[in-house]
């Protein structure tokens, strides 16, 4: 792990090594509040999302794979069944039986 220049200047000046680690902990990690705010906002986005009519399958599934990841990073697991009815409900009509 790399600590940068800016971040060794708030650790050095701390006595207290416990002092220390909370701050490289909230820099890296946040705060419960933060986790939670960004949990929100990648719930937000999934939910939003459409396919575009001139982007490909591949594109589509890349961006939602990207917000599944990013949620089960935070500790979030998003289930299977979420992820195929999203697709389903988010596919344009050339995707659609005829």
């Amino acid at each position: 792990m790399t600590v940068y220049p800016n971040e060794f200047k708030k650790i050095f000046i701390r006595e207290i090594n416990k002092e220390a680690w909370d701050i490289f902990k909230v820099t890296h990690k946040g705060t419960k509040w933060v986790k939670n705010y960004k949990l929100q906002m990648l719930t937000s986005e999934f939910e939003e999302m459409r396919m575009l009519e001139d982007e490909s399958f591949d594109e589509f599934y890349a961006k939602i794979n990207g917000i599944v990841n990013s949620k089960f990073n935070l500790g979030d697991k998003v289930g299977d069944a979420w992820i195929v009815r999203k697709i389903l409900k988010s596919l344009p009509e050339r995707f659609r039986p005829r």
